[in-house]
């Protein structure tokens, strides 16, 4: 019987100890994935600012006019072209097109 008790104790004694130490393993992983947790947080919020910065009309602007050589559109002509009845011929010597005045750009 005393036999029995020692083994038993002894059973229960590992049993704790396993589970301990698992235990301790996954405190570990889970400190582990918290700080890469944290580190990815913190790159989404570098990145968050980065577009930011990248969306900022006035940084795009800046881009397009200078690094690609854009320019802000001047004046703005429109034309109005009249139906004009009768054949392609007669079309070509006698059609007329009409212009209107140039509108100012935004």
């Amino acid at each position: 019987m005393a036999t029995f008790a020692v083994g038993l104790t002894a059973a229960t004694l590992f049993s704790v100890l396993t589970i301990h130490v698992r235990l301790t393993q996954t405190a570990f992983e889970l400190q582990e994935e918290q700080q890469a947790m944290e580190r990815m947080r913190s790159r989404r919020d570098r990145l968050e600012m980065a577009e930011a910065e990248l969306e900022a009309p006035g940084r795009i602007r800046r881009e397009a006019m200078g690094r690609l050589g854009m320019v802000l559109p001047g004046i703005v002509h429109f034309v109005y072209v009249r139906e004009v009845q009768g054949t392609a011929d007669e079309r070509a010597e006698g059609g007329t097109v009409e212009t209107a005045p140039p509108v100012s750009g935004p």
